[in-house]
């Protein structure tokens, strides 16, 4: 089942700089060299004198390696064998004494510096009295200008364990108990859906569900939780995800500048040129 729309924040780093990271680690040696004889043993991929092993692929994935589904495996090997490829080209050209190559390669390490410093830093969720204080004083913003639905996307390992899951559903359960867990939750807008999921929400009303869909890591069904016409205003529960990005974005913000004054403070600057 496609996933779309807004997800669960999960505290893991930026697709982007995971781009970054695979090459940065490439051009620093840190993958693909060196290898032990029980390193060795664990390679799944070569090309040329470089090799990526199961270890390698968990640091770029940022995940146990059990634990990626076989498209999120192969997404990494295939950029890994892209960038394995030019870079022992370039290497053989010899670029990596290139000034503007290596002056990039330090920025491109200061990104990838600062969001690990991020990624270590205090992850604290807004509190419930924070996200309602939000609610109350931007109300008039959360007026829907269609009709929108609150979705829940359940996954199961088998369809016949996620329809159990489905019969037996209490709203007031945890998420993640039982055969079923909760993958995303979202606030879907109709001028916003594709096709396939306007024709799997028609005629569902607050509490339905979808057909169970099966996938190649699964099966998955969403369950509506509530629906919003066009004109009504969000009540808290369908505006909470939209609210707690905004207070994670503000507080991100405020983490990244005072953690620059810091290292302003702790690395003086000495500007020698006029503006």
């Amino acid at each position: 089942m496609p996933r779309h729309g807004r997800c669960k924040r999960k505290r893991n780093w930026p697709v982007n700089l995971k781009h970054i990271l695979l090459l940065v680690l490439l051009i620093a040696g840190l993958i693909g060299c060196g290898k032990t004889a029980e390193d060795q043993e664990n390679v799944l991929v070569q090309t040329g004198s470089e090799t990526l092993t199961r270890e390698e692929v968990e640091i770029i994935a940022g995940a146990p390696y059990d634990s990626l589904t076989n498209e999120e495996r192969w997404s990494v090997i295939n950029r890994w064998i892209g960038s394995a490829v030019l870079l022992q080209e370039g290497r053989r050209r010899g670029l990596d004494d290139d000034p503007m190559i290596l002056s990039r390669l330090n920025e491109i390490k200061a990104e990838l510096y600062l969001s690990k410093l991020l990624y270590e830093m205090e992850d604290t969720s807004p509190s419930d009295s924070a996200v309602r204080a939000y609610y109350d004083e931007h109300i008039s913003e959360f007026t829907q200008t269609s009709d929108s639905y609150l979705l829940e996307l359940y996954r199961a390992d088998d369809c016949s364990s996620l329809a159990s899951f489905i019969a037996e559903f209490k709203p007031e359960q945890e998420s993640g108990t039982g055969a079923a867990v909760l993958e995303q939750s979202w606030l879907a807008r109709t001028d916003q859906m594709n096709g396939f999921l306007q024709t799997l929400l028609v005629g569902l009303n607050p509490g339905d569900w979808t057909e169970v869909q099966s996938d190649p890591d699964g099966c998955r069904a969403l369950r509506v939780v509530s629906t919003y016409l066009a004109g009504e205003t969000l009540d808290l529960k369908g505006a909470r995800e939209e609210i707690e990005m905004q207070l994670m974005t503000d507080s991100n913000h405020r983490q990244r500048d005072e953690l620059m004054s810091e290292l302003r403070r702790r690395f003086p600057v000495k500007v020698l040129v006029e503006e």
